[in-house]
Formats: C-alpha cells, structure tokens, sequence
C-alpha cells in the first residue's frame, strides 16, 4: 500500500500530508481514535508520533513474526492465519511511513548532564515529538526549551535566544508539544532541558538532520 511517492520533494505540506497519512494508516488498525473512557490516549492518537509508531509496529511485527517462526497453533485456523499475515504487512508498511516521516524532521539524542536524562527527539512541522525510550530524573519545574547554543554548558542558560516550549508532561515516555508555528525551528541548535525552580540544567541534545 504506496501513500505517498517517495521521489516528491520533501516540503512542509508534504510533510503534513504524510502526517495525515500516517494517522489515517494508524486507523485502520484501531477501533477508535478518540481518548479511552477514563481520558487516557487512545492508541490511534499515540500513533501520530512517529517516534512511537515506528517502535509499535516494530514490536508488533516482531511478536507476530514469533508466531510463524514457533509455529503456533493458532495458525492452524486458517482465518487466523490469514488475519496474522495481513496484519503484519500492514504494520511493516506502518514502520516504514514513520521511518519516512522521521527523515524529514530534526533530531536529538539526550544527554544528561547534572541530572539522569536520555531519550530521543524528533521536530517536525513545529511539532516536538519525544520518543518511547525517554527517561528524566523528575523536578519541580522540568521545562524544555529550543536554544540556538550549541551547548548550554558553554554560556549561561537560559540566554536570549533559548525558548520554552512548556513544562515536561512526563518524566517517562513518549510525548508531544506544539510549537509555535511563528517559531522558525531550522534555526536552533540544541533542546535543552531545564527546571525554572531550580535554575538547574538536566541535559540536553544537538539537533541534526
């Protein structure tokens, strides 16, 4: 299943239209894209990070390629076995429209420097997306901030050019924050997080293509 042409020219539109695609994708594979009955994100809408999708359908994939590999009963059942094979190439497909959208975005590899911090960062569309292997040390007033030093230990942080997005909405996991669309994000060198009670810097990532 082709969504898009690999060959057209990377754009922001064409980067929405992918984002559009790839949530369109992520439902076919849900029942539901709005939020669970006790307010907690459906998985159509974590499926939105392409941090996150790509990690999904990787472990998936893999789960179901032990299914075939163990020669599990269940594949007896023809209709099962039908299911299993349609259900891991759609996910294969999955992966690949994440790995895709990743590469037109910015990224950063986590840090820590005074405080434990690592993780994944992928900025696409003004839209900062934090991946599933993300952990922080936990702090009174944790916030992420874009910043154009290269590296927040060299000046003292935060300076004029840094801007904070928001405070960090979990010290565990993937995550989203918009950014202001005003906001030119090619223009930033670094993500670099920082707690505003405690005027300490947890760590930071270069942003590279």
């Amino acid at each position: 299943m082709e969504l898009w042409n690999n060959d057209t020219a990377l754009s922001p539109y064409s980067s929405m239209k992918r984002l559009l695609a790839l949530a369109t994708l992520s439902l076919l594979f849900t029942a539901c894209s709005q939020k669970n009955g006790d307010g907690s994100m459906a998985l159509a809408e974590r499926l939105q990070n392409p941090l996150f999708a790509e990690y999904y359908a990787k472990m998936l994939v893999g789960r179901l390629t032990e299914l075939e590999i163990d020669k599990d009963p269940i594949l007896e059942n023809e209709e099962k076995r039908k299911m299993i094979e349609k259900a891991k190439a759609n996910w294969m497909e999955a992966d690949r429209e994440a790995r895709n959208l990743q590469r037109e975005g910015t990224h950063a590899e986590l840090i820590g420097v005074k405080e434990y911090l690592m993780g994944e960062i992928l900025i696409l569309n003004n839209t900062l997306y934090i991946g599933p292997s993300f952990e922080s040390d936990p702090g009174p007033g944790l916030s992420i901030f874009l910043s154009k030093i290269v590296d927040p230990r060299d000046k003292d942080f935060p300076d004029a050019s840094s801007i904070n997005i928001g405070p960090l909405q979990s010290p565990l996991g993937h995550q989203r924050y918009t950014i202001d669309p005003t906001i030119d994000t090619s223009t930033f060198r670094s993500i670099v997080f920082w707690d505003t009670e405690l005027d300490r810097l947890y760590g930071f990532g270069q942003l590279y293509e």
